[in-house]
């Protein structure tokens, strides 16, 4: 259980990323290099807005880039951002951080897809572990068969065909009748 302070308590934004292709962009990697982060920038706005953040590096970037990326695939894609919440609640526990127990969880593009399994499976499994607060999943390919079907009819020239690659990539390396 989380036991909270009588002073000043700090609620915990999961951050989750958009679409990366190359580890380097993993938020734990480029922490690493803070004067060329994206990320930097998230981190000092929620820092200064008071509350603490916590950025996931999915499977398959930062420690784990030698595993396959299950790009938007639900149950892999949440478990990885309910693992660093676990952790990070864990962290201000253990160092008397002041955490109310409050969550919010965003994320943009493959983020978005990721907040919104990570806040479903948040509230299926873990209700009384956490006070999911808020949910911003913005811009995420939450139809993927609409999607792909629309990028496979269209007679213009895909915008970025990488996307597609990359669920495809990952659709069929997860499910054997593909």
């Amino acid at each position: 259980k989380i036991k909270t302070g009588k002073d000043f308590l700090i609620s915990l934004i999961v951050e989750n990323h958009g679409t990366i292709f190359k580890n380097s962009q993993a938020p734990s990697m480029e922490i690493k290099t803070p004067a060329s982060s994206a990320h930097i920038a998230t981190i000092l706005m929620t820092a200064k807005a008071g509350f603490a953040i916590a950025m996931p590096d999915y499977l398959g970037y930062g420690d784990s880039n030698d595993k396959d990326h299950p790009y938007v695939l639900k149950k892999s894609s949440a478990r990885v951002s309910i693992d660093m919440l676990k952790a990070s609640t864990r962290y201000m526990i253990d160092n008397n951080i002041l955490f109310n127990g409050q969550v919010y969880i965003s994320g943009y593009s493959e983020g978005g897809y990721v907040a919104m399994a990570m806040a479903e499976e948040l509230e299926k499994n873990y209700s009384s572990d956490f006070k999911l607060k808020g949910v911003a999943p913005m811009a995420g390919p939450y139809d993927l068969e609409a999607l792909g079907a629309r990028e496979a009819n269209a007679t213009r020239t895909m915008e970025h065909p990488a996307f597609l690659a990359y669920i495809t990539q990952s659709y069929s390396k997860a499910y054997s009748d593909l």
